[in-house]
């Protein structure tokens, strides 16, 4: 009877709770996506949560003084600056960061995902990435019931990612090699329909190969984004409750990298024999410096035509290191692995999820560090979350599979 009312009361809801961004989705319906961000009012800075533009938050959050705006207006809030409000990431690297700010953002996410109608409780499904330990997972556990969720189950996000490839193909491998880019971390994973077989993840992610690439074209002497001022060295897009996170908005530059990576993509580079790349020739640099005249939109405009092949080599030298390490990693894991499960993804090749997993020449660089075909999946942004929904139509394989907390 309690399982009935259960069943009435609540709906289902998978949710991959990223650290640049929460998707979430009923089985059927489309993806929300909602940036990971919660804007707080700055009670330090001698401002009341009355003085403040509350609207459109709900009510009960209204009575506790300290939530602003959460997702994409709290980024654009951030943007516009100011001294009344603190933007803070709740979420890092897939485990909570701030879970009184994560509260809000779930409470946000369960209230706007589309397709729950009248019911206000969702029993939750949520993605773990491979480095989350047990605490990390008790914890994000803890905080989706703090947010409203009735009930909630963890499984692996690889597995759900395999899961949702499984779905779109006619003939799917029995044992899959996966590498999922996300924003600050990279997992990689051999899976299996019963489970992730091996698996590890790398302490670093998209962002921070736009990092080493915004740094290498001021090496250059091109000025991407704008220039910070003596007096607002520390922007307030960068204030957040612990410093190890990171800027909670995306700093200007390398919003700038990012653009130009995701248009030029990556040309026939092969792995760095040694140490730091080969600085680049003077005519080169002056051809780099030329985009200067793009000013703060450089990320927007166009690359001029007699650019084309010389930022390329550049994406490509930056980004080289980064990716041999996912190379290696997936050897390793491979070399680990039985000799059937081996041929299974000589066959198959390696699959990318995740929101990088479209850079131009990503697979063709994986391809030939492999030696295996290298493919994005559809979708890759969602394809966890797709799993995750998925999953809810195999009760016996979700109670298999589910981590126990």
């Amino acid at each position: 009877m309690g399982g009935f009312f259960e069943r009435a009361l609540s709906f289902r809801l998978a949710l991959d709770p990223g650290s640049s961004c929460v998707r979430a989705c009923l089985p059927g319906n489309p993806v929300l996506e909602t940036p990971s961000l919660v804007a707080l009012a700055a009670r330090e800075a001698g401002q009341g949560a009355a003085q403040l533009d509350l609207r459109g938050r709900p009510f009960w959050s209204a009575l506790w003084g300290d939530v602003f705006r959460v997702g994409e207006e709290a980024r654009l809030l951030a943007l516009k600056g100011g001294e009344r409000v603190r933007v803070v990431k709740p979420l890092s690297r897939g485990a909570v960061a701030d879970q009184a700010a994560a509260v809000h953002l779930f409470e946000c996410v369960f209230q706007g995902v589309p397709g729950r109608g009248w019911k206000t409780r969702p029993s939750v499904l949520c993605g773990a990435g491979l480095s989350l330990t047990p605490v990390e997972l008790r914890t994000l556990a803890e905080t989706l019931h703090a947010a409203g969720a009735r009930r909630v189950r963890l499984v692996p996000g690889m597995l759900a990612c395999s899961l949702a490839a499984d779905r779109a193909e006619s003939r799917p491998p029995a044992v899959r090699l996966i590498a999922e880019l996300g924003a600050d971390r990279i997992d990689v994973a051999i899976t299996s329909r019963s489970g992730v077989l091996a698996g590890s993840s790398l302490p670093f992610g998209l962002r921070e190969l736009d990092r080493a690439f915004a740094a290498r074209l001021r090496r250059l002497g091109l000025p991407l984004g704008r220039p910070r001022t003596a007096e607002r060295a520390e922007p307030p897009w960068n204030s957040t409750r612990d410093a190890s996170l990171g800027p909670a908005v995306e700093d200007p530059a390398e919003e700038a990298a990012r653009s130009l990576r995701e248009g030029l993509g990556l040309p026939e580079v092969v792995r760095p024999q040694s140490g730091e790349p080969s600085a680049p020739d003077a005519d080169a640099a002056a051809q780099v410096a030329r985009l200067s005249r793009l000013g703060t939109d450089a990320a927007r405009a166009p690359v001029p035509l007699d650019l084309e092949d010389v930022l390329p080599r550049h994406v490509g030298e930056t980004l080289a290191p980064f990716l041999a390490r996912i190379a290696d990693e997936a050897l390793a894991l491979l070399a680990g692995s039985s000799e059937g499960a081996a041929e299974d993804v000589a066959s198959g090749g390696m699959l990318l999820a995740g929101g990088g997993a479209l850079t131009p020449g990503l697979a063709g660089f994986l391809a030939r560090e492999l030696g295996l075909p290298v493919r994005a999946a559809d979708d890759p942004a969602t394809l966890r979350v797709r799993g995750l929904a998925l999953l809810f139509e195999e009760e016996l394989l979700l109670d298999e599979v589910a981590i126990e907390l």
